[in-house]
């Protein structure tokens, strides 16, 4: 992480080929950059629904059972409390499916917190 750091990149995961850097999963960046001759096939919408919605629910069923005293445990590494990486679980497609819906993605909806669109 500390390299990553001094490259100046807070996000994960990133491929990093020679000075090419390549933030998150872009299957055209990464043939691009690492010369695959070989067509990237697209995952129609619905189909992305279907895996999100499966990994959606398990999540769900995971954060019901989580203590309300456990959510406040912050991890070391991330400095990220355990509800705000609960929170981020749900939120991003949120904001992925909100971008394809309008066409534009937020840049400062990327790092919110719950309590930035939740009413407490």
């Amino acid at each position: 992480m500390e390299e990553l750091l001094q490259r100046g990149i807070k996000a994960v995961p990133v491929t990093i080929w020679g000075d090419e850097v390549i933030i998150g999963f872009n299957p055209k960046e990464l043939a691009r950059v690492f010369k695959l001759n070989s067509d990237i096939a697209q995952v129609s919408p619905p189909a992305m629904i279907e895996k999100y919605e499966t990994v959606l629910v398990a999540a769900q069923r995971v954060a019901r059972q989580l203590p309300d005293e456990y959510l406040g445990w912050e991890c070391p590494e991330r400095k990220r409390t355990l509800g705000q990486f609960t929170f981020h679980i749900f939120d991003r497609p949120n904001r992925a499916l909100n971008a394809y819906e309008t066409g534009h993605y937020n840049l400062d909806d990327r790092g919110r917190h719950a309590e930035d669109v939740l009413d407490n």
